[in-house]
């Protein structure tokens, strides 16, 4: 929370770097994160980290949408840019961050989420999480060789966040029908969210078009990383690509689910 204090300023976004800029789907996750460790300790969440959560629960139903994409800027993130949402709506609702109507409709998105890891993200050829065949990549930090620690990551994520929409009382509830109507209804067309200002802005411009989503990063990479792709003022549109994990941008296809909705057991 220091780091917070020294470098995320008025916007309550962590920067990665000690000020250079460094801002993608993590700085928007970690709130949650950190809101998940002190519930689990049995610690109270303040005012104060349920303030920054509300931030990052906005950002998360700000790209809201039926196909249960999430996040589709950073490095590295493959699934975790969609398991990202469910970390952050999950403990937003549980901590009654979220009105009761937008935990209904957040649990819905979670749902399909869910349905998405099943129907996209797990290849049944290898009895795994698939982010490095059929023409996905990922940068080393994620390579192949950490396939067997990304089964046991990402499956915990989804338990977790499932035990936590649980504990906010949607162990039984089904999800809504008219996710995309609601998400029209409430969510604005444009949303621009500032990460820092100074002598360089850093902001997320979020692009809604009936179902589909388009986000534009406008950060700096930092020491070691701003010359990679996923810190350049790329617009990500949901569906068709994500940012790249190295120099090449990777093309990602989605494709409908017969299991759609599908709510978490």
């Amino acid at each position: 929370m220091r780091h917070y204090d020294a470098y995320s300023g008025e916007f309550g976004f962590s920067d990665e770097t000690d000020g250079d800029g460094r801002f993608d789907r993590y700085s928007i996750l970690l709130i949650a994160e950190v809101c998940q460790r002190y519930i689990e300790t049995g610690l109270t969440v303040t005012p104060e980290l349920k303030a920054l959560l509300r931030k990052s629960a906005d950002i998360a139903l700000g790209i809201g949408n039926t196909a249960g994409e999430g996040f589709s800027f950073g490095r590295s993130i493959g699934a975790y840019g969609d398991t990202a949402i469910l970390e952050i709506l999950s403990v937003a609702a549980y901590l009654d961050v979220l009105s009761p109507e937008e935990k209904q409709y957040a649990f819905t998105y979670s749902t399909r989420i869910v349905a998405r890891y099943a129907d996209f993200w797990f290849n049944p050829a290898i009895h795994s999480v698939d982010m490095w065949g059929q023409g996905r990549r990922t940068d080393a930090y994620r390579g192949k060789h950490r396939i067997l620690g990304e089964n046991f990551s990402l499956l915990h994520q989804l338990l977790s966040t499932n035990a936590m929409w649980k504990k906010a009382g949607f162990g039984h509830k089904p999800p809504a029908t008219d996710l995309q109507a609601w998400l029209d209804r409430t969510q604005p067309q444009f949303r621009l969210t500032w990460f820092a200002r100074g002598e360089y802005d850093r902001a997320l411009a979020i692009v809604r078009d009936g179902h589909r989503v388009f986000s534009l990063l406008l950060v700096n990479g930092g020491t070691g990383q701003h010359a990679n792709s996923p810190y350049y003022p790329c617009r990500s549109p949901t569906a068709l690509w994500p940012a790249s994990p190295i120099a090449a941008i990777a093309i990602r296809s989605s494709f409908p689910s017969s299991r759609w909705p599908m709510a978490p057991s």
